[in-house]
């Protein structure tokens, strides 16, 4: 979780307003406060003190959420340490906040529009409107602090958002470009404890279109496995820059303890398509599974004819490690068997005729001996040959049987 810290932040805080008060009633206007950059104007009025029963309506200029947090490190067992605090009484109010601009982990949200109701240990912020990276969000967000399960549930819904900007001011570097959408239901079962995303569970669903990926360089995938099977192929040399532009983008994950399992991972251009399957865990930022980029045309950059084995062909490349900066390799094996497939199976084929030839003693090509003959004596020695040719007994067709299942046909 993260700390409330001690700062000059609220060094120049200063406040003013009016209030009234009679019996249980209380009444707040003009309330007006300041500190750094913040101005805050608001108004409440309480018609029950006791059962803190009420409206109120709160007006921000700009908040810089990050400036109250801190950065001290959790504890190395945040299992033990984790705490949940007593249950909180909410109140049963009705307000609006409206926020211009709101930073928190480095983002912009602007235009932010929040409406809130409570009751008792129940706080819902529904609904939560802003603009955001040239697009829009839309969320809800409901507490309850009673709850043994769930007790924070988090809908996002954000349509045309820029994701270029957005993960750089997030992540502090370049990882992803494009324009998408992206949708998060996600529970959270502690969400006071030091490290709340080991108890998250929910799905995301993230499509993003005319992007690329920074840190992948799935082209250079190609030629690596170009490399594997053409050993003495020149390929062109690796200009440092790792980079996949794609025309569509599609994530659709299960989020269970923490960690992210993809049940659709992916990418396609003009040039190429890929599919995978990886885990993530959000908490320690590791990655690990394997994607499997597929060559659909080619491009400039690939000049060799060589390229042209690789069509249609899935590479499989396994990604671990660091999500920032995965480890990435292709499985040699797995490549190879693919490229020979075809091989193998013709192969298994010729194998397959020669073992029924053996074991029936049979020759297939004896009644074709005689190839100049006249029409007629064909047909004859064929007649005939149908006569003398026995029967295939039970026993024979077992034995073709069993040797086709061994040798992968199912017949």
């Amino acid at each position: 979780g993260a700390y409330f810290v001690t700062n000059d932040t609220l060094s120049d805080f200063s406040s003013s307003g009016s209030w009234a008060m009679s019996g249980s009633a209380f009444k707040l206007s003009n309330l007006n406060i300041k500190f750094a950059d913040t101005v805050i104007d608001g108004k409440a009025n309480i018609s029950n003190l006791s059962k803190m029963t009420g409206n109120f309506d709160i007006k921000i200029n700009q908040l810089n959420v990050d400036d109250f947090l801190g950065n001290e490190e959790t504890a190395k067992n945040s299992e033990s340490k984790a705490s949940t605090p007593p249950n909180i009484d909410f109140g049963h109010l009705n307000g609006k906040i409206a926020i211009d601009k709101l930073l928190a982990s480095g983002t912009t949200i602007e235009k932010l529009n929040i409406t809130v109701k409570t009751n008792g240990s129940k706080l819902v912020m529904s609904p939560i409107k802003a603009d955001f990276y040239q697009g829009v969000l839309i969320s809800a967000i409901k507490i309850d602090t009673s709850a043994s399960k769930n007790k924070v549930i988090v809908e996002h819904n954000m349509n045309n958002i820029h994701a270029g900007p957005l993960l750089t001011d997030l992540a502090g570097s370049k990882l992803l470009t494009g324009l998408g959408d992206f949708n998060v239901d996600l529970n959270i079962d502690r969400p006071f404890s030091d490290i709340p995303l080991k108890t998250a569970h929910g799905k995301i669903k993230y499509t993003l279109t005319d992007g690329a990926i920074y840190g992948v360089d799935v082209f250079g995938m190609m030629q690596k496995g170009l490399n594997l099977l053409y050993p003495d192929l020149k390929t062109q040399a690796d200009n440092g820059e790792k980079k996949t532009t794609f025309a569509l983008m599609e994530i659709d994950a299960d989020i269970n303890q923490g960690v992210l399992t993809t049940n659709v991972l992916k990418v396609e251009s003009p040039f190429l398509q890929v599919l995978g399957d990886v885990k993530i865990d959000l908490v320690n930022m590791t990655i690990d599974g394997t994607i499997e980029p597929k060559l659909l045309n080619i491009p400039k950059q690939l000049a060799s004819d060589k390229y042209k084995k690789l069509l249609n062909l899935p590479i499989p490349v396994s990604l671990s490690g660091s999500l920032m900066e995965p480890k990435v390799s292709i499985d040699a094996k797995k490549l190879l068997l693919a490229t020979q497939k075809e091989r193998i199976d013709k192969e298994k084929d010729k194998l397959k005729d020669k073992l029924i030839g053996s074991l029936f003693g049979k020759d297939k090509n004896k009644n074709n001996k005689n190839k100049d003959d006249s029409k007629n004596n064909e047909n004859n020695d064929k007649n005939q040959n149908s006569k003398d040719e026995k029967p295939e007994s039970d026993k024979d067709k077992l034995k073709k049987k069993l040797l086709n299942g061994l040798l992968g046909d199912g017949g």
